[in-house]
């Protein structure tokens, strides 16, 4: 089994970390919401509240074969603490994790961010507009765009990658609208 520890801050300011259990490919289970807002946020601490965790829930770390972690030091060191007491748990470094952060990193570039603002601006404008909206959308149909007007999704380059597909996939359809604009009949 593989464990797979996710942290984050609520709206409320306090720290959560999510536990979940990977068994095979196809095979995900949901472990526990940890809420460390009465303890230092340590490594020290985050291995002691998974451990915690564990063994209330009747897991044994003998069946944990690997851990998933973001890259932050306090993950890094949990990491290493874990396998330091299990010497046999591979460490593992979540991709989606670094794909965000170069995501980040690209969007705040300076020749990149009016393109993916332009991008956002425009997918904004016409998922709100119910007449160029629509417009669209019977356009997309016509031509077989599978692709729906996308504005957030789930992670930063999630998102980029698909405000961006969208408005490609729909470039054929602006412009007509954009025609229709310019010389309404």
């Amino acid at each position: 089994m593989t464990l797979s520890i996710d942290g984050w801050t609520d709206v409320s300011g306090f720290s959560i970390y999510a536990l979940l259990l990977l068994c095979g490919q196809y095979i995900k289970q949901f472990v526990e919401i940890l809420d460390l807002n009465l303890k230092f946020h340590t490594a020290e601490n985050l291995v002691e509240a998974v451990k915690n965790c564990l063994d209330w829930k009747c897991i044994s770390l003998k069946n944990i074969s690997a851990v998933v972690t973001d890259s932050p030091s306090v993950m890094i060191k949990f990491q290493n603490l874990l396998t330091k007491y299990k010497p046999y748990i591979m460490k593992v470094n979540c991709v989606l994790h670094a794909f965000n952060l170069i995501a980040k990193n690209f969007i705040m570039h300076p020749t990149m961010e009016p393109i993916v603002k332009g991008n956002k601006v425009l997918a904004n404008n016409f998922s709100t507009s119910s007449l160029w909206g629509e417009f669209l959308t019977q356009l997309a149909r016509n031509n077989n765009i599978s692709h729906c007007l996308s504005t957030l999704c789930e992670s930063c380059w999630h998102s980029i990658s698909k405000v961006c597909l969208s408005v490609q996939m729909h470039e054929e359809g602006f412009k007509k609208c954009l025609t229709m604009f310019k010389n309404p009949q």
